[in-house]
């Protein structure tokens, strides 16, 4: 993250960083729509922020079709996914977790990597930036303002409360642990 701030990102490691994460929203959006219809995660429903197609777009603008054929996932990221997986067929309501620090984190600092990416010299350019483009200043305050009236809506048990937050601390581990091993 460090070095993707700076400026400091080769084609090569911005690749992987993308491969890497969509391969964590295509476990992520297919488990969100599987549980659509239950309590907790209908409240945060909202396909305006799915970042999958945009993740494909950005990687077939850098590399075309070789961007599927890649080895840059990395064991952390396959653990993430797997996470996500487990979640999804045991307890749903724990997605909740990952959908906030997946996508709240790319509606607010994805705003600033937006402007750092794009101005990045390491990368062609332009850089495709549809990861982090969710529309004009105003359409993505507005899509940060309901996913957290989704969020604050939510109804959960003393128990399940419990177990989202330490569900949410294990997404932030396995991001850092993501970025570590990128």
């Amino acid at each position: 993250m460090r070095s993707l701030l700076r400026c400091e990102i080769d084609e090569t490691r911005y690749v992987a960083l993308l491969s890497n994460l969509l391969m964590i929203y295509s476990a992520l959006e297919p488990a969100l729509d599987r549980n659509a219809a239950h309590p907790v995660l209908s409240r945060i429903a909202h396909p305006a922020i799915r970042r999958a197609a945009a993740l494909r777009a950005d990687l077939s603008a850098l590399k075309g079709g070789d961007w599927r054929e890649s080895d840059a996932i990395v064991s952390a990221t396959v653990a993430y996914a797997k996470r996500i997986e487990a979640i999804d067929l045991a307890c749903p309501q724990l997605l909740l977790a990952h959908a906030y620090v997946r996508y709240l984190g790319d509606l607010s600092g994805g705003q600033v990597l937006k402007r750092v990416v794009s101005s990045n010299p390491m990368l062609k350019t332009p850089v495709p930036v549809a990861f982090y483009d969710f529309g004009d200043a105003t359409t993505t305050a507005s899509l940060a303002k309901t996913f957290r009236t989704g969020l604050a809506s939510v109804v959960l048990s003393p128990l399940d409360e419990d177990a989202v937050v330490a569900e949410a601390k294990l997404a932030f581990e396995l991001h850092i642990t993501l970025f570590n091993e990128l």
